[in-house]
């Protein structure tokens, strides 16, 4: 799993990062100068490349006037190039996750250090279909904050749905695991209006798709923590091509997005015979 003290020693900070929270507070505060160089020196070997690569993330005048400490817009984007190094270490657990990194020119890495995360932003209106068993509250986060799920740790009430009807059934199809007809199913569709929507692909988190969720909880428990939208665009294990939605009940535009009344799903009774019955 890739925790807050992983990335905090990434950026060799000599003092104990328990949680992400804590980590953020130290960002906002501005990290030491010393925690750019850190990061840089595991992505490159030579001297001279590592100079660029810094300058890059944090222009060669401005590095040389701070004193001690980072600015808090510095110290975001050494944290992320930080975050991406310890799930990419997680992940391949050699250097072969260097290389791709290595050959970036100087234009990925000022789109790399110019945006607040790895996703793109865009705004509403966008609608998501979310399917779950009617016995329970249907748009509620009460499940992913008790058991957590891939983008989430416990601890956080996220309300997950897909960007489309037939997405949704596959989701629940494959969460249920019962081989059969799911019981009690029923489907609400939530429009979510012109709000600020951060949506990311496939290669933005390296590890999204892995069983331990280790890539993909690092990444949305950040977005989560940091309230940076209500809504939040990934793609989807069970449908590749196809997105999940999720929904941030804790953040200020959470009010704004409205849902229809629960309709039972009709579920075709081919997906569950056996070839040849009838």
């Amino acid at each position: 799993m890739i925790t807050a003290r992983k990335i905090a020693d990434v950026m060799g900070l000599n003092r104990p990062v328990r949680t992400l929270r804590e980590l953020t507070e130290i960002v906002s505060r501005g990290l030491p100068k010393s925690a750019l160089r850190h990061c840089v020196v595991r992505v490159v070997t030579s001297s001279k490349e590592q100079r660029e690569v810094m300058h890059r993330i944090v222009p060669a005048a401005t590095y040389k006037r701070r004193e001690q400490h980072l600015k808090p817009e510095e110290s975001e984007r050494t944290e992320r190039l930080a975050r991406v190094i310890a799930t990419a270490e997680h992940v391949w657990g050699d250097a072969r996750w260097r290389l791709p990194m290595q050959s970036w020119g100087r234009a990925r890495w000022r789109n790399f250090c110019g945006s607040s995360s790895m996703a793109c932003r865009r705004k509403g209106p966008l609608r998501a279909w979310r399917i779950a068993d009617i016995r329970h509250p249907i748009y509620d986060g009460t499940g992913a904050l008790q058991y957590g799920a891939r983008w989430n740790s416990p601890g956080h009430a996220v309300i997950y749905a897909s960007a489309s009807h037939a997405c949704a059934m596959l989701e629940r199809l494959a969460h249920s695991g019962t081989g059969g007809i799911p019981k009690s199913q029923h489907c609400i569709i939530i429009d979510i209006p012109a709000v600020d929507i951060e949506e990311i692909t496939a290669s933005d988190v390296p590890g999204w798709d892995r069983a331990d969720f280790t890539g993909s909880r690092a990444y949305g428990d950040r977005w989560l923590l940091e309230k940076r939208t209500a809504v939040l665009v990934v793609p989807s294990v069970v449908a590749r091509g196809d997105c999940n939605v999720l929904i941030h009940a804790a953040h200020a535009d959470f009010r704004k997005i409205t849902h229809t009344r629960p309709e039972p799903v009709i579920w075709d009774r081919r997906l569950f015979q056996p070839k040849g019955d009838k």
